[in-house]
């Protein structure tokens, strides 16, 4: 339903001029709108138009721009089944919105240990590199400990960390792991 009502929207925004901002980020929520019903290839058109317009905007808005980089690795290319053979385009985007999230400050935090988690994933399950995928999983915890994060990714991030550990049969680690989360 959500869908139906930004495709709704889109040419009102598409010739209002001054609308642009929002045009850009309803072209990001219909990205994830498909992302969530697994249409991915739409999902990636939508996430690309949001790109186009926000590079046109005359004051950049880089929290836009980053989590729809952030939103193209995570919704669409990790959730292909063949999403091992995107490793390169994951670590592109990736490499993309983490300086701009830094740059963002408190407002990137959130983003930021995102980032790094999504980087510790593809280290661990693209490449087996449990000391890369550990210091990006350790970067991500480090962002979120401070904000006392309330949505669950600080607990997803302790899971993906100890489930990392049960892979390799490394249990005392994962038990920690496991408490905090």
């Amino acid at each position: 339903e959500s869908r139906a009502y930004l495709l709704e929207a889109l040419p009102y925004l598409q010739r209002t001029a001054s609308l642009q901002r929002m045009l850009a980020k309803v072209y990001d929520y219909l990205g994830t709108a498909y992302v969530r019903q697994g249409i991915r290839d739409t999902a990636l058109k939508y996430y690309y138009c949001s790109l186009e317009v926000a590079g046109r905007l005359a004051v950049k808005d880089t929290l836009l721009t980053a989590n729809v980089y952030a939103n193209i690795v995570g919704g669409v290319f990790m959730g292909y089944a063949g999403y091992a053979g995107k490793k390169d385009q994951v670590l592109y985007y990736l490499n993309l919105a983490k300086p701009m999230a830094i740059a963002l400050g408190e407002r990137g935090r959130t983003l930021l240990s995102n980032i790094y988690i999504d980087m510790g994933m593809t280290y661990d399950r693209l490449e087996g590199d449990t000391a890369q995928a550990l210091v990006n999983y350790r970067l991500g915890i480090d962002q979120l400990r401070p904000i006392h994060e309330k949505r669950g990714h600080l607990q997803y991030a302790y899971t993906l960390v100890a489930a990392m550990y049960l892979d390799r049969e490394i249990y005392e680690p994962a038990k920690l792991y496991i408490d905090s989360a």
